[in-house]
């Protein structure tokens, strides 16, 4: 991110910029980028319940290496998830096979044994199934051509959908949100 902020104020300013011009330009830019990020209400019940049955990751197209870290342990999460694989540090993005690669080289897992969840079509349905990945796409106004078993409403339906006793395993100790 510094390199492209530093081109951007190249072409902007009208002298070479400093390194804290460049630190303060990508600092400010990431602050108002996430201030109008929501986190749902809950999914740090749902996260931390799941990871009590599950191994989790973020596979995340980003331009920052610290962004999504950041969000996550704004969840209170971060620690829930035994890898977070970004396309900054792998150097492709979603849908491309390398960043899956990377994923599944982190957890030590074989494709088959995954399944993916995301809300974008090419980058959370398509490029995992080309892998050998289940997916699951949170579409709830079914604007994709995903069957309707591979298709969420909310990502709180999950513990529904990978096991119906799931959700009475997680309630024992957490209390998810409503279905809605």
């Amino acid at each position: 991110m510094a390199d492209v902020t530093t081109a951007f104020l190249r072409a902007a300013l009208p002298r070479e910029p400093t390194p804290g011009q460049v630190n303060a330009f990508v600092k400010t830019y990431l602050a108002e980028w996430s201030a109008p990020v929501r986190h749902h209400a809950g999914i740090d019940v749902l996260l931390k319940g799941l990871s009590s049955e599950f191994r989790l990751a973020v596979v995340s197209n980003t331009h920052s290496p610290t962004m999504v870290p950041e969000q996550l342990a704004a969840m209170g999460v971060l620690d829930s998830m035994d890898a977070v694989v970004l396309s900054v540090d792998v150097g492709r993005r979603k849908p491309h096979a390398d960043i899956y690669q990377e994923a599944l080289h982190q957890l030590a897992v074989s494709a088959q044994d995954v399944w993916f969840i995301g809300d974008s079509y090419e980058a959370d349905y398509v490029g995992p199934r080309r892998m050998g990945m289940e997916a699951l796409l949170i579409d709830p106004q079914g604007r994709t051509s995903v069957p309707l078993h591979h298709r969420l409403d909310t990502v709180f339906d999950l513990p529904h959908r990978l096991s119906p006793t799931l959700p009475d395993l997680l309630s024992r100790d957490t209390q998810l949100p409503p279905r809605t």
